[in-house]
């Protein structure tokens, strides 16, 4: 069966661009909750690959890059953020369903609630292809790998939060009292907040946690977090506390305590030390997989789990820890594979798709594809999973 599936993909590699320019060109969404950088790389990834599949040209990817829909020779793309902006997100996804797209390609956890939420009950949806989703499960998204909606597949990080708090006794043994910030209203921000609280209670920490709503509550929040004893800030992952990362640093230079980041780029904004998923290049590159796959007829949403990837990397900022008077622990820093030392970034190691023919391309993607799909038993015992759960 592989064999044909590839023989069959390396054919429709060859006759690809005859078949986009005798049919309709497709309107696939494109659609980020921000444009901060845990999304840039991300859409990297994304354009790369239809780059690489030849949907689209330099030029039109310049245009993408801008921010622009594309009204291309074989695509048409609506390309939009929401600017971290959950009624703006609502109305993005709203304008997007009425343009009636194949598909959308949603870029964060709160994003694709709201496509799934709009999409579950039309008779005929388009496909929600996710990516960047650390949520998928409990949030309306999927109830279990394969366990969801027949439209909806994608992508997601996992994140080894023991190995994160490890990081933070590996720097200091005799640590008691962490500190962290939940925002409610963000969902991967309370799912991280109970990740940590279960890694922290394993690890024999206490945790104190502050809420906050929005980034100048952040001041405020760190400041009580210092006053509860907290002796490092572990910071939750969410677009709040990512936005407002130097000003949590900022609160801290004086009583020298460390500042933790689940994104290892956050080391760039001022975190001491970063503990977490680095794969966001690999998150753009998979959703591009799935639709790519699903707009040539390839791939039936409802037939593949939700791919889970694993990637944690360590990244320390020097600078902000010599303000703090801090001295990293050498097993952290033999960890590092990148860091910020003297107001220079080292180089980062390089995000770009192997090199491979579309031909070759496209039977990789076929054969990572075919690696999701769900069996009768996966779904059997995952469904039995959630019954039992329920009591």
């Amino acid at each position: 069966m592989m064999k044909r599936l590839m023989l069959t993909l390396a054919l429709i590699g060859l006759l690809l661009p005859a078949a986009l320019a005798q049919t309709e060109k497709p309107t696939i969404a494109i659609l980020f909750l921000d444009d901060i950088s845990i999304f840039e790389r991300a859409s990297n990834g994304i354009l790369d690959m239809l780059q690489a599949y030849k949907l689209i040209n330099l030029a039109e990817r310049a245009e993408l890059e801008e921010g622009q829909d594309l009204f291309g020779e074989k695509l048409n793309i609506i390309w939009r953020s929401a600017g971290n902006d959950l009624p703006t997100a609502n109305i993005m996804v709203e304008e997007a369903l009425d343009r009636d797209p194949q598909a959308l390609l949603t870029v964060s956890t709160s994003v694709t609630q709201i496509a799934v939420n709009a999409t579950r009950d039309l008779d005929d949806p388009p496909a929600i292809l996710f990516s960047v989703v650390s949520v998928p499960y409990g949030s309306g998204i999927a109830d279990a790998p394969c366990i969801k909606p027949a439209h909806v597949a994608g992508t997601g990080p996992v994140r080894d939060y023991l190995d994160y708090l490890s990081v933070v006794q590996m720097q200091n043994p005799d640590i008691r009292v962490i500190g962290s910030f939940e925002a409610a209203a963000e969902p991967p921000s309370v799912a991280s907040v109970r990740a940590i609280t279960e890694a922290a209670d394993a690890l024999g920490l206490s945790l104190v946690v502050e809420a906050v709503n929005e980034i100048s509550d952040l001041p405020l929040a760190t400041q009580a977090l210092l006053d509860k004893g907290a002796e490092a800030i572990v910071a939750s992952v969410g677009p709040t506390v990512h936005r407002g990362m130097t000003t949590i640093v900022n609160e801290t230079v004086d009583y020298g305590v460390p500042v933790y980041a689940p994104v290892p780029i956050q080391v760039y904004v001022g975190a001491t030390i970063a503990v977490g998923f680095d794969g966001l290049y690999e998150q753009g590159v998979i959703g591009a997989r799935m639709l790519i796959a699903f707009l040539n007829g390839d791939l039936n949403p409802g037939d593949i789990r939700v791919a889970e990837v694993l990637a944690q990397t360590v990244a320390i900022n020097y600078d902000t820890a010599a303000e703090q008077g801090i001295d990293i622990a050498d097993a952290i820093a033999e960890r590092a594979a990148f860091w910020v030392a003297d107001g220079e970034a080292s180089a980062r190691p390089p995000e770009d798709l192997p090199a491979m023919t579309l031909e070759e391309r496209m039977a990789f993607d076929a054969a990572y594809l075919e690696s999701l799909r769900c069996t009768p038993e996966m779904i059997a015992e995952q469904q039995a999973a959630l019954d039992a759960a329920e009591g």
